[in-house]
């Protein structure tokens, strides 16, 4: 059964996430009005120029057209972006649910029950937000954009600078974007 103090966790993982959902709606409303206005600025002057006889129709039409393409690239291009905007924050509490769990597993074993439930229903949404999992390699280098030590070991088996351990996998978004780094101990000779 969960506790009062998981209870009241969960509630403040949620309203964090209703937060950031309502922030990335709002941004998203304001960048498709400001596209909105910009294609009816811009059909009002081709629709002017059109009359007094300035621009063919059929450009006029191409040019529309191109609007349309870009306006379109810019809304996806917002759109994923406030998609990793929502998603860090879901990526370090599943980080720090799944240390819990793995905690719980020796400290509370009731508890770590329900803790694998929160994980894996955090997982799914992930998921469905395109955010993947990646893992590092022992004895592959370490790399700042993509790993973060947590630890050092002295291993002369090891290359210096190589990791020894991944210790939790990184996440990225759809577009590639590292969200949080793997973590990993590292060989410092």
């Amino acid at each position: 059964q969960a506790t009062p103090v998981m209870e009241a966790a969960v509630k403040r993982v949620e309203a964090k996430v209703e937060a950031a959902v309502l922030r990335v709606d709002r941004e998203v409303d304001r960048r498709v009005s400001a596209l909105e206005q910009r294609l009816s600025e811009i059909a009002k002057t081709q629709a002017e120029q059109g009359a007094a006889g300035e621009v063919e129709p059929q450009t006029m039409d191409e040019e529309l057209d191109q609007v349309a393409r870009t306006m379109k690239r810019a809304f996806i291009e917002s759109f994923e972006r406030s998609t990793d905007r929502v998603a860090l924050p879901l990526v370090k509490v599943q980080r720090y649910l799944e240390e819990i769990a793995r905690r719980a597993g020796t400290e509370a074993p009731g508890l770590r029950e329900h803790l694998a439930i929160c994980v894996s229903s955090l997982g799914a949404v992930l998921t469905d937000l395109g955010v993947e999992t990646f893992d590092a390699e022992a004895a592959e280098d370490f790399d700042p954009v993509i790993h973060q030590c947590v630890g050092e070991t002295h291993r002369d088996e090891v290359a210096a600078n190589a990791v020894v351990r991944p210790v939790a996998p990184g996440f990225r978004s759809s577009r590639g974007q590292v969200l949080l780094p793997a973590l990993v101990t590292v060989n410092r000779k």
